[in-house]
């Protein structure tokens, strides 16, 4: 193949003794893992000049050579045009960036991945924050489109191993604050039913904590110990309190001196972690002004929300044993 036909990549430090098909999968997501493997056999891709196996180990600097049209087709199918408002809209939602991660504070409404009717997902906007390497920023964890609040996005991929590694080992503290329909009796506890999956019941666990009840309202932070899909609104609706603004699972009741047409009054609240370096940190979002007001109606003064709801979790019984 010419010269000219083929552009030329440098590995990278995070890609550093990692397999070649590894690498190509990362850097051309859209490109079937057979495509690769006929690519390397035929030697359309190359290292240092070398026809390679798909099995090859890559180091830091080595030269990947890539075919012209693998490159373009893939800027022609990855690469979304945004509008300079939607950039400008994103890059108000970053409440921390350094060269590893960036701390989201989501609105609701905004899906965290794409679809078929989904012109823009949070995932298609993550290029905006890519270094000079052109590595796009990772989604690490999901909260639903509809629940607002704090996501982690790593910007390397040494770091998106990390949080993977966190989040699987459940290293990563998340707090959830929500308004629910219904007094919630018990001043504390833990949820322990199981959450159906594709037919299975799956373990759940998800700790609570009772902040404040008015009328037929509850504010109450949540802590998921685990990480069903949908886990906090399936459990809360397990316990016959839905959350205010819930129209996916159930349809809003008791609505009283409360908008008809509410978002879904769940917030992503606070996350805690220890980074690569041991260093610990811990990071807090502002509430929507929605629930912001609904606490005022609420008689609750959110500035009250700066405590620990957990320290003494450890000790809580399961609800079913209150």
């Amino acid at each position: 193949m010419d010269s000219d036909d083929q552009f030329k990549r440098v590995v990278t430090q995070s890609f550093d003794k990692l397999r070649i098909d590894y690498w190509l999968k990362k850097k051309f997501p859209d490109t079937s893992y057979i495509t690769i493997c006929k690519l390397l056999r035929k030697g359309s891709i190359r290292v240092n000049g070398v026809r390679v196996k798909n099995t090859k180990i890559i180091k830091t600097n080595d030269i990947i050579k890539i075919p012209r049209y693998l490159i373009n087709s893939s800027h022609i199918k990855d690469k979304k045009k945004i509008p300079d408002v939607l950039k400008s809209k994103i890059r108000s939602w970053v409440t921390f960036l350094n060269d590893d991660f960036i701390i989201l504070n989501k609105p609701s409404g905004i899906p965290v991945q794409g679809g078929t009717k989904i012109k823009y997902s949070l995932d298609d906007l993550l290029s905006i924050f890519e270094h000079d390497n052109k590595i796009k920023p990772k989604l690490v964890h999901r909260i639903d489109k509809d629940t607002s609040g704090l996501l982690i996005v790593s910007r390397n991929l040494k770091s998106a191993q990390f949080f993977t590694k966190l989040f699987k080992e459940r290293e990563i503290l998340k707090t959830y604050l929500a308004i629910v329909n219904g007094k919630l009796i018990h001043k504390h506890g833990i949820i322990n039913f199981p959450i159906k999956t594709k037919n299975k019941n799956l373990d759940a666990k998800t700790f609570f904590k009772r902040i404040h009840t008015y009328d037929n309202f509850s504010f109450i932070a949540l802590r998921p110990k685990t990480g069903r899909k949908n886990q906090i609104r399936k459990h809360l609706l397990q316990l016959n309190l839905p959350i205010l603004g819930e129209k996916k699972f159930v349809v809003n009741r008791n609505l009283q001196n409360f908008d008809k047409n509410q978002n879904l009054n769940l917030h992503a609240y606070k996350v805690s972690f220890r980074d690569m370096n041991g260093k610990f940190w811990e990071f807090k979002s502002t509430i929507t002004k929605q629930m912001k007001d609904n606490l005022r109606k609420m008689n609750f003064d959110f500035m009250q929300l700066e405590q620990d709801f957990f320290l003494n979790a450890k000790n809580w019984k399961n609800i079913n044993e209150i």
